[in-house]
């Protein structure tokens, strides 16, 4: 009967036992580093806020408060204590990018699932583990785990995008540029995109709301921070990436699509200042395109028509002094959907500060002394570099403003107008300049 009762008495025990022989082997070894800077490795038994408990490999149990350990926010990122709104308000941890991943477990399921993310200590228990993996709680049994690790894990595959971003931005002033530029760069680096692109957004807009032309960007900031309507937000946003974009014609007609749809609710007087200032924008703009479109049109004829064998050196020039300026104009009228004496109003008014150069060059001699040698001769022998070189300046000078004509020394014969011939004992007329000794150049707008 004795031996009965001492067999039952250390089943019993042994039975007491088997849970904390369970939970030791799944304790967490760690290395506390004291402000003495002695070390201790130990099991962690328990730990919140105040200190860590923990026992030793001789099997003492000591309690540890925070303020005695030097490594202590390492001990805390480590046992998940640390929270990330606590991580991410240190400012050279935030620099360092240390906080693109935590401290956290893998854990492989018998079924071969396989959960990253961190144990949430509080809600675990000893049947049941819960992590946080992308911004959800997860409860799995502990009888199903195959493998536990201890792994680095990024922190957007613990928290949601929403709730990564609302830490970023709970204790930062973000107002000026430089603000949403460094609060994009941290939504890169945590791999918020969407969030990014809202801030640098938001960056180019205050920008450019700094330079003089600054109405519309002031004008359509103002009123996205002030509107509470997310709709209207939406559209706001969308639009301010049209005119960040030069997609004026774009930004309004979205602008009045939307407004005609929602008039009763809407700031109309806002939105329609914001419109007249989008309209000045949109005419300034296709102005701007329609003479770089004249500009690039213009030389683009003038290659093709230098580049033509069969066209002659008097078919060239008539067709630059009769009809290069109304094909361009044909082009505009139709790309741009605009009358052609609304384009060359346009042209005429167009920017005065803007002065281009070009050069007869080898042709120099064809525009001011003719008679030096047959032109036509000359034109079909030429490359196509020199005819257009020769062309383009032909054009300058006829069918645009010319603003001056000077004379550049020859580079064959540096203004003699000859050169040394074959034998070296005679001079002959300059085959470049035609004994011109110069070339000439043209200024133009």
């Amino acid at each position: 009967m004795k031996k009965l009762t001492a067999i039952l008495i250390f089943a019993s025990a042994l039975f007491t036992a088997m849970p904390a022989f369970a939970q030791e082997n799944e304790l967490r070894r760690v290395e506390i580093i004291f402000k003495d800077e002695t070390a201790l490795n130990a099991y962690v038994l328990f730990f919140d806020t105040s200190g860590i408990k923990v026992k030793s490999d001789n099997d003492v149990v000591i309690f540890y408060p925070w303020t005695t350990i030097k490594n202590d926010s390492e001990l805390k990122r480590t046992l998940g204590l640390l929270s990330p709104d606590i991580l991410l308000s240190e400012k050279e941890i935030t620099q360092n990018l240390q906080f693109v991943e935590q401290a956290g477990i893998s854990i492989s399921l018998k079924d071969g699932r396989i959960y990253n993310g961190r144990e949430m200590y509080e809600l675990s228990d000893m049947d049941n583990i819960v992590i946080k993996s992308k911004g959800k709680l997860i409860k799995l049994s502990r009888h199903d785990i195959v493998k536990r690790e201890d792994v680095l894990v990024p922190l957007k595959e613990i928290d949601s995008e929403d709730e990564i971003y609302t830490l970023i931005v709970k204790d930062r002033i973000i107002a000026t540029a430089d603000d949403h530029y460094e609060t994009a760069r941290m939504c890169n680096r945590l791999g918020l995109d969407r969030k990014a692109e809202f801030h640098d957004w938001m960056y180019e807009l205050i920008r450019r709301g700094e330079l003089p032309s600054s109405a519309p960007y002031k004008k359509l900031l103002a009123l996205y921070n002030k509107t509470l309507d997310e709709q209207l937000k939406d559209v706001l946003y969308m639009t301010g990436k049209d005119i960040l974009n030069f997609n004026y014609k774009d930004s309004i007609d979205r602008l009045e699509i939307f407004t005609r749809a929602h008039s009763a609710q809407m700031p109309l007087d806002e939105i329609e200042n914001l419109l007249k200032e989008l309209k000045i924008l949109n005419q300034m703009n296709m102005e701007a395109q329609i003479v770089n479109y004249w500009y690039l049109t213009g030389e683009s004829l003038v290659r093709s028509k230098a580049f033509d064998r069969n066209a002659g050196f008097n078919t060239a020039r008539k067709y630059i002094e009769l009809e290069i300026t109304n094909e361009i104009l044909n082009s505009i009228s139709q790309k741009f959907s605009t009358g052609k004496e609304t384009a060359k109003s346009i042209w005429i008014k167009r920017e005065t500060t803007v002065f281009l150069t070009a050069s007869y060059g080898e042709g120099t001699w064809a525009k001011e002394a003719p008679q030096i040698k047959d032109a036509e001769k000359w034109w079909q022998n030429s490359s196509n570099a020199v005819r257009f070189q020769f062309l383009k300046a032909y054009y300058a000078e006829t069918a645009m403003q010319a603003i001056n004509v000077f004379h550049k020394d020859c580079p064959a014969c540096g203004n003699t107008g000859k050169l040394f011939g074959p034998n070296g004992n005679e001079f002959v007329v300059c085959g470049t300049c035609g004994g011109l000794g110069t070339n000439r150049v043209v200024s133009y707008r």
